[in-house]
């Protein structure tokens, strides 16, 4: 049985990545039981490893990172997926989604588009690539030719399903006509929301009214407030009673209005494989798509395409499927789509087996990885409840004023992830973590800083093992223990503040720098948390939200 390591948090920012990995492993229960992997989650947070429990998958472990480098020094680990662990490239299977900055390169800072690339280099050191479509494979050929030779093509389905018994009630929740168009894309400006938004404009001058209903986060983070202009263009046009925009609704209410709906519009001007897509073929519906080479990939019946750049296309194309529903149902679509979503299980293990050939005594490492994960499973809360919704936060706006909680500057990280923990009056741990890799003064494939409150003393902890490359060693430790080498830096209370000080000698001033840029970036989501109340309160929690940072030592 081979034995796959999947490094996961869910992310809230990025819903398509979290659905994507849920996806994956419910594929893997359509394989033959002798195929199926032994799913091992990487993951600091219960709430990530229900998330993924949710897929009903039997064959699935958990271990926090610090125990799957346990593992990996014992020589357990066989592949990881679907980006590197520090440590473990050479048995890592990564996976890009697309090369959207190469394309529209308009929508993207210079300094972005270098970060992507030196991304994806990194990506490319490993030992096979997985893409999502001939369309993003050709890209790695044009864009980076000779630099990554293992590449496969693992095309991903969908598997969340409507409920067809709430389907009209949903729709009368959200005060829809019994006919309406359908788009849910989140409210980026390559999901091309204007072009569509103008043919429904042209439709109303041609005398054809139609509702047109949009789901999906409406921050972009390139374009602030780009969902307020779209609602104003609706209303100049005059379509703002025509024009429906319900933000980001739970998945479940999300698909029951896509079934309801008379049609899909996906007007994208760039994807990698469109989930949008495949959650509509996974119902049958029509779907009027984008002339998009990988759209065309993906569809094959019950569809239409239209040149993106160009609404009197789409507005022509919508007129004449209008007056076909007038006298008759669109066509669906006749394939069976379990047979894409087994696809998406039996081309990644083959890629599995392509890349990274499995080793000898698999049984035994197999066994001892069980019995490590099985007890970090059994440690799971009972109570907890069902993973929560994945709901994008909205911009940083200021804080409310308090004394206590003072707004941190963000830096320039995003993708972090927190983790409080407190198992007694003795020990209190907030875990600051990125959930990717990062460029800051380097590039770093981890990051994780702890801030401690052990008997009433705080301090900041770093260790060997959660930093890589790694920043603590055996000339600037405080000592190791099983997990390595460790520092920890006492706080003390500024005189003038709330804000608590460490001072350390042995680190550069570079890299004080990016610990303070993870740390001021994990503050700032601790002080959203508290704000949504998302974390509870304590005296430790709120003292730590008042602010943290490092200094060099005199």
């Amino acid at each position: 049985m081979r034995r796959i390591a999947i490094p996961f948090e869910l992310d809230e920012n990025w819903v398509g990545g979290s659905y994507y990995i849920r996806n994956l492993i419910s594929a893997m229960s359509l394989l033959p039981l002798e195929e199926q992997p032994f799913i091992l989650l990487v993951s600091e947070k219960p709430e990530s490893v229900r998330f993924i429990q949710e897929s009903g998958y039997p064959n699935l472990g958990w271990a926090t990172y610090a125990e799957f480098g346990q593992m990996a020094a014992e020589g357990l680990a066989d592949v990881v997926f679907p980006y590197p662990i520090a440590g473990q490239e050479a048995r890592t299977i990564s996976w890009i989604p697309d090369f959207q900055e190469l394309h529209l390169g308009y929508f993207f800072a210079d300094d972005e588009i270098a970060r992507r690339r030196d991304h994806h280099r990194r990506r490319f050191a490993t030992a096979g690539l997985i893409v999502s479509s001939e369309d993003v494979r050709k890209d790695v050929d044009t864009f980076y030719p000779g630099e990554c030779e293992n590449v496969a093509v693992v095309r991903f389905a969908s598997f969340d399903c409507y409920d067809p018994d709430r389907v009209d009630a949903v729709r009368r929740q959200y005060a829809l006509p019994e006919r309406y168009v359908f788009c849910a894309n989140q409210v980026w400006l390559h999901k091309n929301h204007i072009l569509v938004i103008r043919a429904v404009a042209l439709l109303k001058e041609m005398g054809i009214a139609v509702t047109m209903v949009f789901t999906g986060n409406e921050a972009d983070y390139r374009v602030a407030g780009y969902a307020d202009f779209l609602k104003r263009q609706a209303a100049e046009w005059g379509i703002a009673d025509q024009v429906r925009f319900l933000g980001f609704i739970p998945r479940g209410d999300q698909l029951c209005l896509m079934k309801a709906a008379s049609y899909i519009v996906q007007p994208s001007l760039f994807e990698g494989w469109s989930t949008v897509i495949e959650d509509a073929k996974s119902m049958g519906k029509f779907i009027v798509a984008s002339d998009l080479g990988v759209h065309k990939e993906q569809l094959t019946e019950a569809c239409r395409f239209f040149f993106r750049h160009d609404p009197q296309a789409l507005a022509e194309t919508m007129a004449q499927i209008e007056e076909h529903l007038d006298l008759h149902p669109l066509p669906e679509r006749g394939a069976d789509y379990t047979e894409a979503r087994r696809s998406f299980a039996r081309d990644l293990m083959a890629a599995v087996d392509r890349f990274v050939p499995q080793g000898a005594d698999a049984e035994t490492a197999l066994a001892q990885m069980r019995k490590i994960s099985g007890a970090r499973l059994a440690s799971l809360p009972e109570d907890l409840p069902a993973a929560p919704a994945l709901t994008p936060k909205a911009p940083a706006r200021a804080p409310v004023a308090t004394p206590q909680m003072p707004q941190m500057p963000r830096g320039r990280l995003t993708g972090i992830r927190i983790s409080v923990e407190e198992r007694s009056d003795d020990f209190r741990a907030l875990m600051m973590f990125c959930s990717q890799s990062v460029r800051m003064s380097r590039p770093y494939d981890k990051f994780m800083v702890k801030v401690l409150q052990i008997r009433g003393n705080y301090q900041i902890e770093l260790r060997s093992g959660s930093i890589s490359p790694p920043l603590v060693t055996a000339d600037n430790s405080d000592g190791s223990d099983s997990y390595g080498y460790f520092l920890r830096i006492a706080l003390t209370p500024c005189k003038d503040s709330a804000l608590m000080i460490g001072r350390v000698a042995g680190l550069g001033e570079e890299v004080i720098e990016d610990i303070n840029c993870v740390i001021e970036a994990g503050i700032a989501r601790l002080q959203d948390d508290l704000r949504t109340q998302h974390v509870k309160a304590s005296e430790f929690v709120t003292s730590v939200a008042a602010g943290v940072r490092l200094a060099q030592k005199p």
